[in-house]
């Protein structure tokens, strides 16, 4: 009798755990379910560091404007969510790709998630990845904090509306680049003062230059050599490539040929080859 017992308690115990787990593992299902439907409206995309537009803004040289593409520059986060976590894409550096995970589960606040991005030399400390709705605009954040549950830092991320299967433009860097520098209508005037109306388009399409059909913005500075100027690249990859030193000055846009320095390490400017001006 005594073992009978002991054999039906040990069974009643395996059936409280079990069930016990299985209404925890619903819960955490519905809890989930629930983080899912309010986050991935909103943080699902391309978001570009609000820093760099502000200041690309300012400066109108991305050169000048490099410096602050530290770390995790872009984001572009998919709807692909496989055990409870959803990978991202990562511009590191404006220089290679990265990626880290997303989990739904709620942070330091209700608007947050955790993440294992974690690019820290104190691997104690973590981020977080959250969002902020305004009346003008809504905005995602890496947030960092240390072991103490302290934010010692968040960045800010800005969305950016663009298709990314446009074989020209397939981030939001280059795409918010375009569109801040150089998206519009112009009038080209060569050194023959010959002038012919064209377009630039924020997914890199060039419209009306006779033989140029794409352009390409510089953004990537790591490699110092032969790298120091603001460039305009047309018809990138193709036979007929040209790249032009580029500088904005109010409405208009110069372009100069280049040449190299006698230790073929800088670019120097040689002569102006088209002025466009907004129209």
């Amino acid at each position: 009798m005594k073992k009978k017992s002991f054999i039906i308690i040990i069974l009643l115990i395996l059936t409280h755990y079990s069930t016990c787990w299985a209404v925890n593992s619903k819960i955490n299902t519905y809890l989930e379910d629930s983080l899912i439907k309010k986050f991935m409206p909103i943080i699902k995309g391309s978001w570009m560091m609000t820093d760099y537009i502000n200041s690309l803004k300012e400066t109108k040289s991305p050169i000048i404007s490099w410096e602050v593409l530290k770390e995790c520059v872009d984001i572009s986060i998919g709807d692909e969510i496989i055990d409870g976590r959803l990978e991202v894409g990562v511009n590191f550096n404006n220089h290679e790709g990265y990626s880290f995970g997303i989990y739904f589960k709620v942070g330091q606040n209700n608007n947050s998630l955790k993440t294992d991005y974690n690019i820290d030399e104190n691997k104690t400390n973590f981020y977080e990845l959250a969002y902020e709705i305004s009346k003008l605009d809504t905005f995602i954040y890496l947030n960092h904090y240390d072991l103490n549950n302290n934010l010692i830092n968040k960045r800010q991320y800005t969305k950016v509306h663009f298709n990314m299967t446009n074989n020209i433009v397939d981030d939001p860097l280059q795409y918010i680049t375009n569109e801040i520098l150089i998206t519009g209508k112009y009038l080209l005037i060569d050194n023959y003062d010959k002038k012919t109306p064209i377009e630039f388009t924020s997914d890199g399409t060039v419209i009306g230059w006779p033989k140029i059909k794409t352009y390409l913005i510089n953004t990537d500075f790591m490699v110092g050599i032969l790298n120091n100027l603001d460039e305009l690249c047309l018809n990138l990859y193709q036979k007929d490539q040209k790249d032009y030193a580029m500088q904005i000055k109010s409405d208009a846009i110069y372009l100069y040929e280049t040449k190299e320095d006698k230790e073929h390490l800088k670019l120097l400017l040689g002569k102006q080859k088209y002025k466009l001006i907004k129209q």
